[in-house]
């Protein structure tokens, strides 16, 4: 089954989010991806309520959390993960299954000191995550940029290590971190264990 949607309302919604989950199924769309990318705009009661809508209406919702978000630097990854954990709640009430975010950025670090840094952060996430029962899932984004942490490797390589934690293949990303050059045969073959995937 595939599910075909836009990141944030469509361009021809006047209203909120529940009419924007109208127009899209109106345009015969069945996914959205609720961004969060500046503020979480929608308290849990609303939530509750959108997430009912999009149900009914048979669409899938994601979230993309903050972009503010840097779990490679230790002076910002308790901000980050608080941000991230966040959206978890508001993606829960919503009954989105991903949630969505870009890790940071290398900075002065060793790509492997940096990895270290992520997969510790999602380690202690998946924990609060699970102890407060949020059915959610963390999805790696890749990244575009070489200073961004979040190559398919290494997203592919988090989610092995993390249970409940999965990459979300942005194809665009990929092609400009390889400055123009991609091989979606040689991306499709890595991807070949996952049932379900979020692009």
């Amino acid at each position: 089954m595939f599910y075909l949607g836009p990141g944030g309302l469509p361009t021809i919604t006047q209203g909120d989010t529940i009419q924007g989950l109208k127009d899209l199924s109106n345009l015969g769309l069945n996914a959205m991806e609720i961004e969060f990318v500046r503020s979480i705009y929608l308290k849990k009661d609303k939530a509750i309520e959108v997430g009912k809508v999009a149900k009914k209406l048979g669409i899938r919702l994601s979230v993309h959390a903050s972009y503010f978000i840097n779990l490679c630097n230790p002076q910002k990854i308790k901000q980050s993960q608080q941000r991230i954990l966040d959206s978890c709640k508001i993606g829960h009430y919503l009954g989105a299954k991903y949630i969505v975010f870009h890790p940071g950025y290398y900075g002065p670090l060793s790509t492997e000191k940096a990895y270290s840094l992520v997969k510790n952060s999602c380690e202690e996430l998946r924990s609060k995550i699970d102890k407060n029962r949020w059915h959610v899932i963390l999805g790696l984004e890749t990244t575009g940029k070489k200073s961004q942490f979040g190559t398919l490797e290494e997203n592919l390589r988090i989610s092995k290590e993390v249970e409940g934690c999965v990459p979300v293949i942005d194809f665009a990303h990929l092609f400009a971190r390889k400055n123009g050059e991609i091989n979606y045969s040689e991306i499709l073959n890595k991807l070949k264990k996952f049932r379900e995937l979020h692009t």
